[in-house]
C-alpha cells in the first residue's frame, strides 16, 4: 500500500497534469473535496495536503468559503522534477501505447534470455522499492530501474535505446500506475523466472493497464469542459 505522503505526491504530479492538459481551465473552479477525494481515491485529509502543495507553486488559490480556484497555467510554475520537458505536445495515450509496443516483446525475450545476474538485480530493484515507498522520486527510480532490467535481460540493444528514448515520458507515466506496483512486480518476476511467458505478459499487461482508467476520465472531463 502506498503511503500517504508517496499519494499526496501523486496526487500533485495527477493535477497539475489535470491543469496543464486545460481539463482543468484558468479561473476555473475546481470540484468539491469530497468529489475530488472520491475521483482520485484518496483521503480527504492527503487530497489536502495536497492542495495545500498546489497553492504553495501557484498552481491554485484557495478561498475560504467560497472553493479552489485553477490560477494562470505557466510551465515556469512547475519544478523541474515533476513533469518531462515538452510532455505537453505527447498525450498519457500515446505514453500508454508505447510503453506496450516496447516492454510486450520485452518481457518475452526476457523469459528466454535472463540469466541469475538478471534475476538478482531484479530483486534488488523490489527490495529497493519497498524501503522507498515515503520516498516518491526513488521510488519511481527503482521502479522505472525494474522495467529497464527487463529490457536488459532481454538482450535486445535496440528495444533498450527505444525505452531509454522516453525515459522522461516513462517516469512521468508512472504516477499513474504505482498503485499495486510493487505486487505487480513481483508477480512479473516470479513467472520471468520460470520462463512463464503467458502469465509474466499477463501481469505486466495488467500493470501498464492501471493507466486506462486515467484515459478515460480525461477524455470525460474534457468532454464536460467543452460544453
Amino acid at each position: 500500500m502506498i503511503n500517504k505522503v508517496l499519494l499526496k505526491d501523486e496526487i500533485v504530479k495527477e493535477i497539475i497534469s489535470l491543469i496543464a492538459q486545460k481539463v482543468y481551465q484558468d479561473g476555473q473552479r475546481l470540484p468539491a473535496e469530497r468529489i475530488l477525494s472520491d475521483k482520485f481515491k484518496v483521503s480527504r485529509g492527503t487530497l489536502r495536503d495536497a492542495l495545500a502543495k498546489l497553492e504553495e507553486i501557484g498552481m491554485i488559490e484557495i478561498k475560504p468559503g467560497s472553493g479552489i480556484y485553477v490560477k494562470k497555467f505557466s510551465m515556469k510554475k512547475i519544478p523541474p522534477h515533476i513533469m518531462p520537458k515538452d510532455y505537453l505536445r505527447v498525450s498519457l495515450d500515446d505514453i500508454y501505447f508505447t510503453r506496450m509496443a516496447i516492454e510486450l516483446p520485452a518481457i518475452e525475450l526476457a523469459c528466454k534470455n535472463h540469466n541469475k545476474r538478471d534475476i538478482d538485480k531484479l530483486e534488488t530493484l523490489i527490495e529497493k522499492m519497498k524501503k522507498h515507498t515515503g520516498n516518491l522520486s526513488q521510488y519511481m527510480k527503482y521502479d522505472m530501474e525494474f522495467h529497464r532490467s527487463i529490457i536488459q535481460a532481454g538482450k535486445n540493444k535496440v528495444l533498450l535505446v527505444a525505452f531509454d528514448a522516453i525515459y522522461e515520458f516513462h517516469i512521468y507515466s508512472q504516477i499513474f500506475v504505482m498503485e499495486g506496483a510493487i505486487e505487480h512486480h513481483r508477480l512479473i518476476l516470479d513467472n520471468l523466472k520460470k520462463g512463464n511467458l503467458k502469465l509474466a505478459k499477463k501481469y505486466l499487461i495488467k500493470h501498464l493497464c492501471d493507466m486506462e482508467g486515467y484515459l478515460d476520465y480525461k477524455k470525460v472531463d474534457r468532454k464536460k469542459n467543452t460544453k
